[in-house]
């Protein structure tokens, strides 16, 4: 929280850390709602702008700095995606393309979102076969690891709408693979 503080008192040290150290998870999850590295840096600059200029709504006892920056950055790739006309391609395609996205923590690896594995490439192929609502809803859940109450902020709906998303994305994704495939790479639904 001294960071915050720091940050909102205009200390540019303190601006710098939580960007490094924001900044690579959050340019991932734009890159998985918008599939486009331009409009992902563009949604994830705009996030920290609004933040920086806002640091006194952020308020911890709702949730982590973290998740309120995954709902600012949610809300700019929606305006992205009302002022430009995109579409969807796979994060491998970015990395085949020599793209890489910069981390220093191995847990956040581009690499490790879409391992070479059949199954995670069948799983994510899936991802895209599904409704817009329900396709944002899981990679919020999954990739973007936000519990259901900021989900549900994010996507601008009630917490039930969000789980209601979750689980029929769930289904269908079972219904376009093989049930094991889903549940061993972990996609359940948990509170």
């Amino acid at each position: 929280m001294d960071l915050i503080q720091r940050c909102a008192t205009g200390d540019q040290a303190a601006a710098h850390h939580l960007h490094d150290e924001y900044s690579p998870p959050l340019f991932r999850l734009a890159y998985l709602l918008l599939q486009n590295v331009q409009d992902a840096e563009e949604a994830t600059q705009d996030a920290f702008v609004y933040a920086f200029n806002h640091l006194g709504q952020f308020d911890p006892a709702r949730g982590s700095l973290g998740g309120w920056l995954k709902v600012i950055l949610v809300s700019r790739c929606r305006d992205l995606q009302r002022r430009r006309r995109w579409r969807w391609l796979s994060l491998q395609a970015l990395l085949e393309g020599g793209q890489d996205v910069p981390d220093e923590q191995a847990a956040h690896q581009p690499e490790q979102w879409l391992d070479q594995s059949a199954a995670q490439r069948a799983v994510w192929e899936a991802l895209q076969r599904l409704p817009g609502k329900s396709r944002e809803a899981l990679i919020l859940r999954y990739y973007g690891e936000l519990p259901f109450n900021q989900v549900a902020q994010a996507l601008d709906c009630s917490v039930n709408t969000a789980k209601s998303r979750v689980v029929y994305g769930l289904a269908r994704l079972a219904e376009l693979l093989d049930a094991e495939t889903v549940m061993a790479l972990g996609y359940e639904v948990s509170q």
